[in-house]
């Protein structure tokens, strides 16, 4: 009867009725012990009440609960809990509130409260010391968790602490547990973090190895560009900056790639502006100057080549 009033309800779109008759079974199914029965009933709690009822400071503890009843298996809910708790109250009161779940939590899941809490403090100044205690917690229960892995090592990162951002970082983005775009991501920072300490072999297999996973990984492409131009290795700058035009790119992007084309025939058309390498880079840069306007060094290059080749109309616009 339960089950087809709540078809009723949904049906007539009577979503404060389906929120009560859910939040009554979810209160039988803690009786009985069921979580994950449970966690499912509060994850369609917080469904309705962030999206339809538009109320998501309350959909934000049902997202929590469900996240908490197995984080294994319900990462939805904690990305949802993560973002929700972050916009919808102060992080000295969702801190507070994350902390007393923690005593009562099977030990087990307690990393994951424990890398929810530190990535909810990691982004205000004043908590970045305790979020970095709160990961390194997480990690003393369970030293492969990559959630943990990737926050700490993205935190370190933002401080400029490169050599110490680079493992968790590198084991992050090896870990099955991230996804492919997001590991890719991790591997490009902690790749910049290696270039930066003049560790360039380590940066490439960090990079290579991401781009198995993530082939059209876009950061970490650009990584590479940058890596193989540091080292003057022209010929595979130019391939890996050919991946990355033949992806969807944003217009920034697409000026970078342009611009950083065009400067691969920088030697060729200064010395001869009208030769073959002199045109291809001057469609290279009006394409680039065209994505994004505001490239300075786009065009910068433009003016120069322009410039040399007595093209005065194009001089005049820039």
């Amino acid at each position: 009867a339960a089950y087809a009033l709540a078809r009723w309800y949904r049906g007539h779109q009577r979503y404060d009725d389906l929120v009560r008759i859910l939040t009554v079974r979810s209160r039988k199914l803690a009786e009985f012990g069921d979580a994950d029965r449970k966690a499912e009933a509060d994850f369609r709690i917080g469904e309705l009440l962030e999206g339809p009822l538009r109320r998501p400071h309350e959909a934000a503890r049902f997202f929590l609960d469900a996240y908490l009843a197995n984080p294994g298996d319900n990462p939805a809910a904690g990305a949802r809990a993560r973002v929700l708790l972050a916009g919808t109250d102060s992080v000295v009161n969702v801190r507070n509130r994350l902390l007393m779940r923690l005593a009562d939590l099977r030990e087990a899941y307690k990393p994951a409260l424990l890398t929810l809490l530190g990535d909810l403090l990691a982004p205000h100044d004043d908590f970045e010391g305790e979020a970095e205690r709160r990961y390194r917690e997480a990690l003393q229960i369970n030293p492969s968790l990559a959630n943990a892995l990737e926050g700490l090592g993205r935190l370190l990162s933002r401080q400029g602490r490169l050599e110490d951002a680079i493992e968790p970082l590198t084991l992050a983005a090896r870990s099955p547990d991230i996804a492919d775009d997001r590991a890719a991501d991790d591997a490009a920072s902690a790749a910049r973090a290696l270039i930066e300490l003049d560790r360039t072999e380590e940066a490439e297999t960090v990079l290579q190895r991401a781009l198995v996973r993530a082939p059209e990984s876009q950061r970490a492409l650009l990584e590479l560009a940058r890596l193989y131009e540091r080292l003057d290795r022209k010929p595979d700058e130019a391939i890996v900056l050919e991946r990355l035009a033949e992806l969807s790119l944003s217009s920034m992007l697409r000026a970078e790639v342009g611009y950083r084309q065009a400067m691969l025939l920088a030697k060729q058309f200064r010395v001869d502006p009208m030769s073959e390498a002199g045109e291809k880079a001057r469609a290279l840069l009006l394409e680039a100057v065209g994505a994004d306007a505001m490239h300075a060094q786009a065009r910068q290059a433009l003016l120069e080549l322009a410039g040399a080749r007595s093209e005065w109309s194009i001089v005049a616009h820039m």
